[in-house]
């Protein structure tokens, strides 16, 4: 039978298991150590019967679980006395196992770049390493390695990540813990206070304007490569994923003057509830696959709507060194990731032009917000226009302070009993005005008050004259 008793403000419960007298530390209140009691005296009854232990009730097992939980180290000894199941130490191996297992939506591309931070983890704790014993100091020690030791094997030389991919690494990291303490085999993720970073790589951005990649086009002799270069920079199409299973019933030609359009069909759009996407067709694209279907005719290919666009073409084709090689034949300037920069500009110009944010979505087939962040590309020309339009702002300033000061003269100039307004009549209200409605017409533009000497404005304000700002 157990007894309860109290030592330093804890309740411990003791309990006669093969007549050696156990005692189990750690309860908090008193009524915790007298049902934990009751419990063992249960577990160590059915101990004694043959095939006991294996068929404990419900309510016994649910109370072992919530024990493992809550004083591991009770659980702990209840297992070193053969009462209860030892806790199964999971492993990190165990944990991308599971992890893996509960990503039914995921697709196979998306889990092969998961694969590679599972490599660096497994390179650095090992598979065997129970999670366990992973702390934030042990986090601390893999975010530092990360960051300088693995080589980039897909390079000829051997280089170091970039700081992007390092972050990515460790963001996966701290998804893949996260998930380890939403099913509670650890209590703290150890990656949660490390900082991992933008993934955005912005010194790999660079902006096509559309006339040079006109150019780009018009110099590729290859019929179906000078397509595919027109559908990426154009129609914003991420490579061989959207094209490879291009058909001609997705595409959609002018007609009585109005522009025609693609359903580009991918994996992603499925996790937005869509079989495809509408994209507008420019008129170098249209003109591009019109050759296409042309050469399909005349090489006596019988097209329909289910034939493909692109007959033969691979799923998982990188086009980055295609357009390395038409880029240096076309004589133009060699930029930095050829295909991935193509459809980067075709985003930014969506963005550039005020496109409505659920029409954004549409048609690049990502957030906005994402948009935001790792499309948005600012380059000399949109600069430039937002350099003007704060210049246009200043010189309206200007212009329409002159014209309200000297309207506000000429409405001031009417005789009162002594032949003038007097000055605290006049000068009062009509200021409030003429800030009021300067504020109004250039919410965005300081506007300097008029000094009480007068109505004339300070004309010494760097502020009030542009030319002398410049």
């Amino acid at each position: 039978m157990a007894s309860v008793s109290k030592r330093k403000n804890m309740y411990y419960a003791r309990v006669y298991i093969n007549r050696e007298q156990v005692s189990f530390y750690g309860f908090t209140k008193k009524r915790d150590a007298e049902r934990a009691g009751e419990k063992i005296d249960t577990l160590v009854a059915l101990s004694k019967r043959e095939d006991g232990l294996d068929n404990k009730p419900d309510t016994l097992m649910e109370w072992e679980e919530k024990l493992a939980e809550s004083l591991p180290k009770v659980y702990e000894k209840l297992a070193a006395h053969g009462l209860v199941d030892q806790i199964k130490k999971h492993t990190l191996e165990d944990l991308i196992a599971r992890h893996r297992e509960s990503l039914v939506d995921v697709t196979d591309s998306t889990k092969e770049v998961y694969a590679k931070p599972e490599r660096n983890l497994l390179d650095f704790f090992g598979a065997d390493c129970q999670i366990e014993k992973i702390t934030a100091s042990r986090a601390d020690e893999f975010a530092a390695w990360i960051r300088k030791e693995p080589l980039h094997q897909r390079r000829k030389e051997k280089v170091p990540y970039s700081k992007t991919t390092a972050n990515k690494r460790i963001e996966y990291a701290k998804q893949l813990f996260k998930y380890a303490k939403r099913i509670k085999w650890i209590t703290e993720n150890p990656f949660e206070g490390i900082p991992g970073g933008s993934s955005a790589n912005r010194d790999k951005w660079e902006y096509v304007d559309e006339e040079t990649a006109i150019q780009l086009i018009d110099s590729i002799h290859d019929p179906k490569w000078r397509a595919k270069t027109a559908l990426g920079r154009l129609s914003g199409a991420r490579g061989s994923s959207e094209l490879y299973d291009l058909r001609w019933k997705d595409i959609h030609w002018s007609q009585d003057g109005k522009p025609g359009s693609l359903d580009i069909k991918a994996v992603k759009n499925k996790r937005h509830g869509r079989v495809s996407r509408s994209v507008p067709m420019h008129p170098v694209v249209e003109r591009a696959l019109a050759v296409l279907l042309e050469q399909a005719v005349l090489s006596g290919q019988a097209v329909d709507g289910e034939t493909h666009v692109f007959p033969g073409m691979k799923k998982k084709t990188n086009f980055s060194t295609m357009t390395k090689k038409s880029i240096i034949s076309a004589g133009i300037p060699l930029w930095q990731e050829p295909w991935y920069n193509l459809r980067k500009s075709f985003c930014s110009d969506l963005m550039e032009c005020g496109v409505d944010p659920m029409i954004y979505e549409e048609i690049a087939d990502h957030s906005f917000q994402v948009g935001m962040e790792h499309y948005q590309i600012l380059h000399a020309a949109r600069l430039r226009k937002g350099h003007d339009k704060v210049i246009e702002a200043w010189e309206l300033k200007k212009l329409l302070k002159s014209a309200l000061v000297e309207d506000l003269k000429s409405s001031l100039q009417c005789p009162g009993e002594s032949g003038r307004i007097g000055q605290q009549d006049s000068q009062v209200p009509q200021k409030q005005a003429f800030l009021q409605e300067m504020e109004s017409v250039c919410p965005n533009v300081q506007t300097h008050p008029a000094e009480d000497k007068g109505f004339e404005p300070s004309t010494g304000h760097p502020a009030t004259d542009f030319e002398s700002a410049r």
